[in-house]
């Protein structure tokens, strides 16, 4: 039987991985406030947060206390005394049910620091209401009241949810994956500690995405306002992903690119750092730069748009959310099913297009992509009547 219980000291250090590690004990023998040891050196940290570490059931367990030493030598204390009283066979409350932590303050708190991280620059406003709505739909679903009391069958019970909903595969181990990136960050758990895992997320076998076919763009730019065509050939032509357009800038467009760029305009209410977290511009034509250029003239003449930064700002002068209902209401106008138009197929489209005029790294380059496998899902076939006009084009003339 295992009586002991230690107390450790979760931290993140520059230059490592998050961890936990012993605290530093000072000459009078207590634990010496925000210090912990690193490779047998002190070193302070200023977030650190202290935890208990005992076996229960042969098991590893940690009980998290928090920031102040005292309260984790209370902790360890209170802790011993229960095993003891345990092991003894005596019925006694566990007292970690006194340091539980409620799921509805849990998600407030991971909610305000991701509040902070966009304040930072170091998430976008796109990821706080991702959270915000996996964390809304999890607890609203859950009937535990305190994240320590979470298992693993609550994780997959949310999971198997969302798809008896009918979210798709990815959709629903995203959210899986979310909730339970939630769960590691409150609990201070490294990667791998958490309820589930990977393998745990359901995914969709990988298919050929689905992109416009000329007929439809014809048919959907055809009942377009002048506003409305611009948005959307810029979406097309540039194939930026949605926040990309979202916080498009008029320094982002020059004599013949758009750029995509990160940006900070607190006054202005946004914060944008790219997917990959790199620059890139992409030439578009010479009609879309002329059609953008007038489109700025009008916007400074008018009262509302005459202080923003942005391209297609909403009317506060903010980045604007409403594309996709959009895209879907002009769809419908063109007598195309609402289902079959989003965003993210501008971007499907134009990026076939260029694999079938370019070589596959400078269209990786064009899209943004860190690895070439995510621009080859985008090679999709050729048709059949373009592979015969490409077989009469290299056919060997007699004379």
């Amino acid at each position: 039987m295992n009586r002991t219980a230690s107390i450790w000291m979760s931290a993140t250090v520059p230059g490592k991985a998050w961890a936990r590690y012993r605290p530093v004990i000072g000459k009078n023998h207590k634990i010496r406030p925000g210090y912990c040891l690193v490779d047998d050196k002190e070193y302070h940290a200023k977030d650190g947060v202290y935890c208990v570490l005992y076996y229960q059931g042969g098991k590893q367990r940690w009980e998290k206390v928090g920031p102040d030493p005292q309260d984790a030598v209370y902790a360890q204390e209170r802790r011993k005394l229960y095993m003891q009283a345990d092991n003894a066979g005596l019925k006694v409350a566990d007292p970690s049910d006194d340091n539980k932590l409620s799921i509805a303050a849990a998600v407030a708190d991971y909610l305000r620091e991701i509040g902070k991280d966009i304040v930072r620059g170091h998430k976008s406003q796109a990821t706080l209401l991702l959270f915000r709505k996996t964390l809304a739909d999890f607890t609203g679903g859950c009937r535990r009241t305190y994240i320590q009391d979470l298992t693993r069958e609550d994780m997959i019970g949310y999971q198997d949810q969302l798809l008896k909903r009918g979210l798709s595969k990815n959709t629903a181990g995203k959210c899986l994956r979310r909730a339970n990136q939630w769960y590691r960050a409150v609990l201070h758990l490294k990667l791998g500690d958490g309820l589930v895992t990977q393998r745990d997320e359901v995914k969709d076998i990988a298919t050929v995405p689905e992109v416009f076919e000329e007929e439809q763009l014809t048919k959907f730019f055809a009942v377009c306002s002048p506003w409305e065509h611009l948005v959307f050939s810029t979406f097309l032509e540039s194939g930026f992903r949605m926040q990309e357009v979202m916080h498009l800038i008029w320094d982002d467009v020059k004599d013949r690119e758009l750029c995509v760029t990160p940006k900070t305009v607190a006054k202005q209410g946004f914060n944008f750092t790219p997917k990959t977290r790199e620059c890139r511009q992409v030439i578009v034509s010479a009609d879309l730069i002329a059609r953008l250029r007038a489109w700025h003239g009008l916007q400074q003449a008018s009262k509302a748009g005459r202080d923003s930064l942005l391209v297609f700002p909403n009317r506060r002068g903010h980045p604007s959310a409403a594309f996709l209902g959009m895209c879907k209401d002009i769809g419908q106008r063109a007598g195309l099913k609402r289902e079959d138009c989003w965003l993210h197929k501008f971007r499907a489209t134009m990026a076939t297009r260029w694999l079938r005029r370019m070589d596959l790294v400078t269209a990786q380059r064009l899209l943004g992509h860190k690895d070439i496998a995510s621009t080859q899902r985008y090679l999709a076939p050729v048709q059949n009547a373009n592979l015969t006009e490409q077989a009469d084009a290299m056919a060997t003339r007699s004379s």
